[in-house]
């Protein structure tokens, strides 16, 4: 009976850990990652603290999306020159000269679930 009453509160701490970490990682969505860093070693149970770290890097991975969305928009759009489109190709590494295709075949977002 005692056992199942640690269970119970155990179960009941990390519910409230994974609360407190989406009400965190939802305030500091919009946060660069510098400017709130958790201390990854203070946390003891894996579940958590994977979760802790896959919040933490949320922001600049929805960032970098973003960024890159409207570089394919850019290409789509044609507002890069020649030159750009180049530095482009040899960034991402593909022969040139790269067709438009080419370039938004790899410049292309990334699912959080996949980073």
């Amino acid at each position: 009976m005692i056992n199942k009453y640690r269970n119970i509160s155990h179960n009941l701490k990390k519910l409230f850990l994974l609360i407190v970490l989406a009400s965190v990682s939802t305030l500091v969505s919009s946060a660069s990652l510098s400017s709130f860093k958790p201390s990854f070693n203070s946390i003891e149970n894996t579940d958590v603290r994977k979760e802790v770290f896959f919040n933490y890097l949320l922001p600049a991975i929805y960032q970098k999306n973003e960024e890159i969305i409207a570089l394919r928009k850019s290409i789509l759009n044609n507002e890069l020159n020649a030159f750009e489109l180049d530095e482009l190709a040899t960034k991402y590494r593909l022969k040139k000269p790269a067709t438009i295709e080419d370039l938004l075949t790899v410049i292309d977002i990334l699912p959080p679930s996949l980073v």
